[in-house]
């Protein structure tokens, strides 16, 4: 049997390990998050690259042919 003040000490921790958990759980999504928006960009940035290399070897074939 618990006096008042246990059962509320109980509460504030059961309280403090669900917000815990909780944020733990949102960090977590956001870190997945990040991950997948770096992931993205650095396709994006893989792709740009292989645009400008093939943009630079189309312009250099231009020059030869004048």
């Amino acid at each position: 049997r618990l006096t008042m003040v246990q059962g509320s000490c109980r509460m504030y921790i059961e309280r403090y390990i669900m917000t815990k958990q909780w944020y733990e759980e949102r960090g977590q999504e956001l870190s997945n998050d990040l991950r997948r928006v770096a992931d993205a960009m650095e396709e994006i940035l893989r792709l740009v690259k292989v645009d400008q290399e093939r943009s630079k070897k189309y312009m250099e074939e231009g020059e030869k042919d004048d």
